[in-house]
């Protein structure tokens, strides 16, 4: 993979995980999603 892919990768989750914690703090249902969404996109990115 390239560098630049990974970075934007990374990125990308670390806003998705800012979202879901002021999702969470607004309603924790919808952190939940967000939260779960981003999880399963790192497990994507593991394989």
């Amino acid at each position: 993979m390239n560098i630049r892919f990974i970075i934007a990768d990374i990125l990308s989750v670390l806003g998705a995980l800012s979202i879901s914690a002021g999702a969470f703090l607004i309603a924790p249902w919808l952190g939940m999603i967000v939260i779960g969404l981003a999880l399963l996109a790192i497990s994507k990115l593991m394989e």
